[in-house]
């Protein structure tokens, strides 16, 4: 049996009612919602694997996971390894890499940084150098990609962010696919990192060419930081809504087909069901993977945002725009086409995401003792263009038989 530790940051939200997070996000931050489902999913099947989950604050969890408290990421990590955990998964932005964390323990017990956010090229060689790396885990092929001709790579694998595929979701979906109206919907924390402020600059550009669109705004500004102190609409930090509010104002009033609904839980469906079109993080700043939109297209809705690694991961319904032009021209028309997409398609291609394939990669990997064991292939490389991909290829093959060369290049 071995034995698997995963650690969660939730400070934060330990208010929030985590007991049934297969059914859907209660209001938390993406990465805090995966830890919480993939520790809880892999607790409860027959896989070899014993799972205890690390928090820092008591709340409330999925029946039969074993929750221990503890005050930091420290302490879960010195308690897993003298109760001799195998293996030890963290979000790795809970942790300061340049301080070199848990380097100077001499322990058995394995590491697994999990990277829900962007790696920089030195934080990807602390990780590939660490002495007790397991493996560095991404949460998509297109972000294990970016590191292809970094030593990190051969270091890392991929396992896609876990959305269970809820079959009266679908068939819920499937009475609501056809003649919804001229909806959009915004799903994320408004904060600048999500970009709100792009979407809103381009509103009216939308609404000069479709009067009756409307746009839903599910997010707010705390969403990470419940104590967060917001502006005078109550929508986010002060200076933030300062950035983007003018863009939805008309003579000093918050024009009509604007309508903010605040954070949400499981509850966003309902309004997802109404949607025809949803936007997440436009610019993809700083998306790995963007849960929201799967959960959109999961939901019936077509997806919109411009060009972002992640985004050709998750987009299976939907349009990658090159420029705020094209965005702008690519959601009037999603807005105003039938779907050609027909959605059993649609959810035959999001099962990647659903809970079976997700769980056999983790329990592949936590189960595997070697480091050099991949749960994906390397071979053939796919979207050759994005980031460079073909050259990033190139310069890796070239490192080991050339390093000079590979080095100059």
């Amino acid at each position: 049996m071995i034995k698997v530790a995963f650690f969660l940051a939730n400070e934060r939200i330990a208010d929030v009612d985590c007991s049934d997070v297969v059914s859907g996000n209660p209001g938390v931050g993406g990465s805090e919602h995966q830890i919480i489902l993939i520790s809880s999913l892999l607790a409860a099947r027959n896989n070899n694997l014993s799972v205890c989950l690390y928090v820092e604050k008591e709340g409330r969890f999925p029946k039969g996971l074993d929750v221990v408290c503890v005050n930091s990421i420290q302490d879960a990590f010195f308690d897993a390894s003298k109760r001799g955990y195998d293996r030890f998964v963290f979000d790795k932005k809970n942790v300061a890499w340049n301080e070199k964390p848990f380097c100077d323990y001499q322990t058995n017990m394995k590491i697994y940084p999990w990277c829900h956010n962007i790696c920089g090229k030195e934080e990807q060689d602390f990780w590939a150098g660490h002495p007790l790396l397991g493996r560095i885990v991404c949460v998509g092929r297109e972000q294990a990609d970016l590191y292809r001709y970094r030593k990190a790579f051969l270091c890392s694998d991929y396992i896609y962010n876990c959305v269970p595929l809820n079959q009266d979701k679908v068939n819920k979906v499937k009475k609501k696919q056809y003649k919804r109206n001229h909806n959009v919907v915004y799903v994320g924390s408004l904060v600048p990192a999500k970009c709100f402020h792009v979407l809103a600059s381009v509103w009216k550009d939308v609404v000069a060419a479709i009067p009756d669109a409307q746009l839903f705004v599910i997010g707010s500004g705390n969403l990470y930081d419940r104590n967060a102190r917001l502006g005078d609409y109550g929508i986010a930090e002060e200076s933030y809504e300062k950035e983007f509010m003018p863009h939805l104002l008309e003579d000093g009033t918050l024009m009509p087909s604007v309508h903010f609904l605040g954070r949400m839980g499981r509850e966003k469906d309902d309004v997802l069901l109404k949607m025809k079109l949803g936007i997440p993080n436009p610019l993809g700043v700083t998306e790995t993977f963007c849960l929201s939109a799967v959960e959109m297209q999961m939901m019936g809705c077509s997806v919109a945002a411009m060009d972002c690694f992640a985004y050709y991961d998750t987009f299976v319904n939907g349009k990658i725009s090159k420029n705020r032009k094209a965005f702008v021209k690519d959601i009037v028309s999603l807005l105003t086409k039938d779907d050609a997409v027909g959605y059993d398609f649609v959810v035959k291609k999001l099962r990647k995401f659903d809970i079976g394939p997700v769980m056999n990669d983790w329990e592949r990997l936590l189960n595997n003792n070697q480091k050099d064991a991949f749960c994906h292939p390397l071979w053939p490389l796919h979207n050759c263009f994005v980031k460079h991909k073909w050259a990033k290829e190139l310069l890796r093959l070239l490192a080991r038989p050339f390093p000079i060369v590979y080095k100059v290049l």
